[in-house]
């Protein structure tokens, strides 16, 4: 039950901006995937960020497909090339300067003064997003964590070793969890929901840097971020973060808190025409935004104690609702089909011309021989899915058949491309609800209604101008709820196709939550 009152300071209005980059597609700039909103499309940006002993930056331009790197300074220092075929989401450097990129299919990249040192492939789930990121183990070496806290080692040559995590995670009450390290048991405690609790780094001085996310859910959602400072298991200080819920230009990066082993803690934000980055100080004292309006705004005091996502409330809509056509169950069913649809891509038939109306996705884009595909590939304004159509076909598999080209992630038409196939976020959710007819992100609440995220369940759908998906279920940690796992045709990730996918609670909060209207 969440306290009725409130300690500690409000807001945290002493972070130091430390770096400011400009919005742009060249060297020193970091790219954006649009300069605006557009129907259908999802505002992306940098995914991730680190900072050297020394202070240097080094930030990943997803967009632009490259590494910036800034000295203390805010000077453009460097430049490095990444793949385009590949999307690299997390960034990291170890005491060397060799940086490491991790992309979502496990692949990682060690560069050493710009140049290709090694080349990884770490085994995960190539259908399912499932990796957290870079972090240093227990042993001070770079691994790559899955979102259940296992942890992958790095062997180039060797057999990809399994390793236990670096810290465990247990609840010990509705507020408190307790994680767990090889050589302390350390207790965190929340006011709200807990929904992430997670080892960022140990430093010098035998500290541990610890993130803490707790939430308020009910009407809407809040997810309020901290770094927790703590030494031989007692909390020695705190660093709040800057609000995420309506800060973001583009949607919140994948991991937009990074802190060094001399315990400095920083956070990335990307605004209009900039990413900026801040240093977060630490206090003795808990800071919060949370105050008693935002409290009342979305737990209304007389449902503060309802359960979010429910099991039992869930079965009994399960059972319900399978008797019924055309509803949440049945969408389900039918965004798993067109997220594991397997097809033939021949690219001298089918590929997509570069112009100034089409661009092939990404993952279509560079080979030259005909191979096996799985999910519908993303096509601006497409409505095309396993048996709805709005181009030459009755279906996605037809369509190409006759001739249309295998998705377009262009977006200078307000309208299709004519002579493409594919389907992007708002069809994808249309054609899996069989709405009849392809309705935009603008629209779609003609056909679904405002929901709580209290009762957030499977199948409903996450919107927002630009995007939406469906959740398909709740992810877990070792013992936290990390994220959603969703259905969705989105350009995020490697691959422009209908995918199983991720959203964090922290992106998550920036959409609202919808059910189909019964």
């Amino acid at each position: 039950m969440a306290p009725q009152f409130f300690a500690g300071s409000k807001e945290n209005s002493s972070a130091e901006k430390v770096l400011k980059v400009d919005v742009g597609s060249g060297n020193g700039e970091i790219a954006y995937s649009s300069d605006e909103e557009v129907e259908d499309v999802e505002l992306r940006g940098p995914k991730s960020f680190a900072v050297s002993d020394s202070g240097d930056f080094f930030i990943l331009d997803t967009i632009g497909h490259q590494i910036e790197v800034y000295d203390q300074n805010g000077k453009s220092e460097q430049t490095i090339d990444l793949p385009e075929d590949e999307e690299f989401f997390d960034i990291e450097i170890d005491e060397n300067d060799n940086i490491f990129v991790l992309s979502d299919l496990g692949h990682v990249l060690q560069f050493k003064d710009g140049e290709l040192e090694n080349d990884f492939q770490v085994a995960v789930n190539q259908n399912r997003f499932e990796i957290s990121g870079l972090f240093f183990n227990k042993n001070n070496e770079i691994v790559v964590r899955l979102l259940d806290d296992t942890e992958l080692s790095l062997n180039k040559g060797k057999s990809l070793l399994k390793e236990e995590p670096t810290f465990e995670v247990k609840s010990i009450d509705d507020n408190t969890v307790e994680l767990i390290t090889a050589d302390q048991k350390i207790e965190v405690s929340y006011d709200y929901a807990p929904v992430e609790t997670s080892l960022l780094k140990s430093t010098e001085e035998g500290e541990q840097l610890i993130v803490e996310k707790e939430a308020l859910i009910g009407e809407g959602l809040y997810v309020e971020t901290r770094v927790g400072r703590y030494q031989d298991g007692e909390q020695i200080g705190t660093a709040l973060a800057i609000p995420t819920k309506d800060t973001y230009y583009t949607s919140i990066p994948f991991k937009f808190l990074y802190v060094t082993k001399d315990g400095k803690a920083y956070q990335m934000i990307t605004k209009k025409n900039s990413v900026e980055i801040y240093e977060l100080p630490f206090t003795e004292e808990k800071k919060t935004n949370i105050d008693k309006q935002l409290l009342n705004k979305i737990q209304p005091e007389d449902k503060r104690n309802i359960a979010f996502f429910d099991e039992e409330k869930a079965e009994i809509r399960s059972s319900q609702s399978k008797a019924q056509a055309n509803d949440w169950y049945t969408a389900l069913q039918r965004a798993e089909k067109m997220t594991y649809l397997s097809w033939d891509y021949n690219p001298k038939k089918m590929k997509t011309p570069s112009t100034k109306n089409t661009t092939p996705p990404d993952h279509l884009a560079k080979g030259t021989e005909t191979v096996e595909e799985q999910g519908i590939p993303y096509n601006w304004g497409g409505y095309d899915g396993v048996d709805t159509s709005n181009s030459s076909g009755d279906n996605f598999k037809d369509s190409i058949s006759k001739g249309d080209k295998a998705g377009n992630v262009n977006t200078n038409l307000d309208y299709r491309s004519s002579g493409t196939a594919g389907i992007d976020c708002s069809g994808f959710i249309s054609s899996a609800y069989e709405l009849g007819d392809k309705y935009g992100t603008s629209n779609l609440t003609k056909k679904f209604k405002k929901t709580s995220w209290r009762n957030f369940q499977a199948g409903d759908i996450g919107l927002r101008k630009g995007h939406v998906w469906m959740l398909e279920s709740v992810k877990k940690g070792s013992d936290n709820p990390k994220g959603f796992y969703t259905y969705e045709a989105t350009t995020d990730g490697t691959g422009d196709k209908a995918k199983s996918y991720y959203r964090s609670w922290d992106d998550a909060q920036s959409y609202s939550p919808y059910s189909i209207i019964e």
